[in-house]
This record gives structure tokens, sequence and C-alpha cells, in this order.
């Protein structure tokens, strides 16, 4: 899906599923455009639909297990996933990661970790710096590294890309991490999960930033002034591997 019109993809597959009520593709798109969004219910009812319809369809199953374990129902979430992989053995990379992520949600919500500033542009032209500026503070002092995971509808897939915290970041960091856009050829857009994880390997914390590509990008929100000077501190690069996801 290009220029991440995820309402307009929501509104071209509600008419394709109510010109055709037994397309299971339609749901199943949907349903990713839906999850994207975060609207997870509606995601969840989509991905049922697209598997009552085609019971062999194992991407229906784990959509439906990435959109239950967001919501925190890590059971039903794992159930599905591991029904994905044996519907579709060719899946199984992609879905372990997935499992992994959602087995750390068990543990997400104890010791919850303290968002103080969260923000990056939603669009900027292509070929420019995108930056996602960040202050975290863990009370258990146990945050290590951040698992970067490009999340697109359509059959795009990016490896997650991980960024370890430096020394003396564990409790808290304030700063920015930068992203270098490909200016060569036509990008798709897209949204960024940020999981934060901890030394044990769990998920504390998920954060979501879209981004839209286009040639007028929009103004730059000021940054907190007790904060901006921390912001502007690089944290790390998140490296797109963007021929990945079929640039041309």
């Amino acid at each position: 899906m290009k220029k991440g019109q995820y309402d307009e993809a929501i509104s071209d597959f509600t008419k394709a599923s109510e010109i055709d009520p037994k397309y299971a593709h339609a749901y199943y798109n949907r349903g990713a455009a839906y999850g994207i969004k975060g609207q997870y219910d509606e995601a969840i009812s989509d991905f049922t639909k697209a598997s009552e319809i085609d019971p062999r369809n194992g991407n229906a199953y784990w959509g439906r297990g990435t959109a239950y374990c967001q919501k925190g129902q890590v059971d039903l979430g794992l159930s599905d996933l591991n029904k994905a992989k044996e519907l579709d053995p060719n899946l199984k990379s992609a879905v372990d990661e997935e499992i992994a992520q959602c087995m750390g949600r068990r543990v997400q919500a104890e010791g919850e970790l303290i968002v103080h500033f969260a923000y990056a542009p939603e669009q900027i032209r292509q070929g420019d710096i995108w930056k996602i500026y960040l202050s975290v503070t863990d009370p258990k002092g146990r945050m290590q590294q951040i698992v970067c995971r490009v999340e697109q509808t359509g059959e795009s897939y990016y490896k997650p890309m991980i960024i370890y915290l430096k020394k003396g970041m564990e409790r808290q960091f304030t700063g920015h991490f930068a992203v270098y856009t490909h200016s060569s050829y036509e990008l798709d857009d897209f949204v960024l999960a940020l999981n934060i994880m901890d030394r044990d390997g769990n998920v504390r914390k998920t954060l979501h930033f879209p981004l839209d590509f286009d040639q007028s990008s929009e103004p730059m929100k000021p940054l907190p002034a007790d904060m901006e000077k921390d912001l502007n501190q690089r944290i790390g690069i998140i490296d797109i591997d963007w021929d990945l996801g079929g640039g041309s």
C-alpha cells in the first residue's frame, strides 16, 4: 500500500467485500490496515472473517495473533501465531519473531516505563533524515535495547533492526534516533514500531511512529525547552534496508 492511505484502503477493501462477501483477501487486507492504525478489535474481526472463509490462510492467523498480542491477550495471540506456522511453514521465521515479542508482553505491564516525551514528524521529503525524539525512564533500570520494526500492509517484509543502548542508559535516556531515507526511488509510507526491551528480552514498551513521504514536509514541532539540548543528541541510527521493501 502506497502513501499510507490506510483510511482510503479500508474504504476500498470494504467495497470489495460488499461486492464479493466471500473474498477473503479483502478482509485480510482491511484487517492489516486496521492493525497498523492500532484499531485492534476491528483487525481481529476482519482476520477472523478471512480465516472463516479460507481456513488454510496462515496469514490471517498471523495477523489476528499479532493483534491479540498488541492488546495484551497473549494466550490467544500465541495460539494463533503457532497455528499460522502450522498452516504455512514459510511464515516460520517472521512468526517466530512475533512470538518472541508476544511472550515479552507477559511482563510488559510490570514496572511500566515512563515516557516523558515521544515525537517524530509524520511527514517528510524522501532523502531527508527522519528524527525520532524520545525521553524514557525505567524505574527498574533494566533497559538494554530497542528493536525497530517497519510495519506496512502488503507483501513487503523488513528484518527487525536492533539498537543497543549505551552504558548508563539502563535507567533513563533522552535523545533522538536518525533514519536516513532514500531519494533515488519511490518509497512506500509505513509505521515504525519501537520495542523497548529489558536485559531479559522482555518488551517493556512499544511506541508507534507513522511516516508519510511528501515533497512538502510538515513544519517541525517545537521541542520542550527544558529537554531541547538533550533531545538533539543522537542515540543511534535506525538503518532500514529500503531494497527489502520493494523500492523501484
